[in-house]
């Protein structure tokens, strides 16, 4: 066997193990997230972790996997930032994001490619939430002219 194909499998496995352990962290951060909102240290945390899948798994090519974390990242980004509230809905729409970037490695993990799963709708709503203006806040009264 080539030594390439040897390295490949060693970074394969090396990948998947450190995956693994992000996907922990990230479902245990989500889920203390969705109890804390405002939490900005989670938020952070968060957004190191799903920074992490995305640079890893393009490392090794799984551009699909790589897509669906670039705009998570995005998101947390703009929640990072105050762009966007952190509320119910978009909650959900995170932890289906996470849902399937698990579905994604479970079928790395078991030989099969990252790009069998239909991800279009789940990477179009996040890039919408992406880039979604929140309202402006009401500014102050205006003084009413006597007239």
């Amino acid at each position: 066997m080539p030594a390439s194909v040897i390295d490949e499998k060693k970074y394969l496995r090396a990948f998947l193990e450190e995956a693994e352990e992000l996907l922990e962290k990230l479902s245990d951060s989500l889920l203390e997230l969705e109890k804390d909102t405002e939490n900005t240290e989670l938020v952070h945390e968060v957004f190191r972790l799903i920074h992490s899948i995305k640079s890893e798994s393009a490392l090794l090519g799984f551009t699909c996997l790589s897509g669906l974390a670039h705009r998570l990242e995005d998101v947390f980004e703009r929640i990072r930032s105050g762009g966007i509230v952190l509320d119910k809905p978009l909650m959900d729409k995170i932890f289906t994001g996470s849902d399937l970037i698990h579905e994604m490695i479970g079928r790395i993990s078991r030989g099969e490619s990252d790009s069998n799963i239909d991800d279009r709708s789940m990477i179009e709503e996040l890039e919408s939430l992406g880039r979604r203006e929140e309202l402006p806040e009401p500014g102050p009264a205006r003084p009413k002219r006597s007239g």
